[in-house]
């Protein structure tokens, strides 16, 4: 989230508002993503997407970001904006809650 989001503060925006969506934020991970049109890759963007809410929402859990606009989970059409709060101890990775390979 943070490499794409805002450096600097806007008009309408502060610094640190991302927007990018799930799907950037699964694709930064470096998941495979699977852009075929059968049941079984709609299946695997379905779970892929999952976990991306489950993270969002134990870093949300954890202060290292707060929804700004709504208060409803995103989904298929539904981004929030969040703001990252970078000022914060990454927590949730030094109580391991999220030991992933990400290179694989």
């Amino acid at each position: 989230m943070a490499l794409t989001a805002l450096d600097d503060r806007t008009e309408r925006h502060p610094a640190a508002t991302y927007w990018g969506g799930r799907e950037l934020i699964a694709r930064s991970w470096r998941w495979p993503w699977p852009d075929g049109g059968t049941d079984d890759d709609a299946r695997k963007r379905r779970t892929i997407l999952h976990e991306v809410t489950v993270v969002c929402r134990d870093l949300r859990s954890d202060g290292a970001i707060e929804i700004v606009k709504g208060d409803r989970p995103a989904g298929p059409g539904r981004r929030q904006t969040f703001l990252l709060t970078l000022d914060n101890e990454p927590l949730f990775l030094l109580r391991g809650k999220h030991d992933r390979n990400l290179d694989a």
